[in-house]
């Protein structure tokens, strides 16, 4: 009976800390912030660079198009001044494929803590370590 209650004392101990070890992972997925993602404004992408990835569009043409034709102008301290494609770059959001690429490692967690939580169960409901026969002691 005493060794009983050390091997189930055991395996919920021993269920616990495996359930900790993804559901800690899960944690993490799930409370991180979603503004963190975007491209440091240091490595923004040049215009001409992003074309593979985004079109703008200004009045119907495409921004590359009215930048070349100097129709867009900036207004500063000095007066009116025709953008040029070196002044634009863009910044991506790149929160969808990182939590895309982490799909996998989280699937896995997911399978993990279900199979420690039926290691804290079990010994829970009584029904891990088998019980052995009552006239048989090892």
């Amino acid at each position: 009976m005493v060794r009983e209650m050390h091997a189930r004392k055991f395996w919920l101990v021993f269920g616990i800390v495996i359930f900790l070890i993804p559901a800690s992972h899960l944690f993490r997925f799930f409370t991180q912030r979603s503004d963190i993602w975007w491209t440091p404004k240091a490595l923004s992408v040049p215009l001409l660079e992003s074309s593979d990835r985004v079109q703008i569009y200004v009045h119907s043409e495409l921004l590359q198009e009215q930048l070349s034709a100097q129709r867009l102008q900036v207004l500063t301290d000095q007066g009116p001044v025709a953008l040029r494609e070196s002044d634009v770059t863009l910044r991506f959001n790149n929160y969808d494929r990182v939590r895309a690429e982490q799909t996998p490692v989280l699937l896995s967690a997911a399978g993990g803590a279900g199979m420690a939580a039926v290691f804290v169960f079990l010994p829970i409901l009584g029904r891990w370590p088998p019980r052995r026969p009552a006239g048989r002691e090892e």
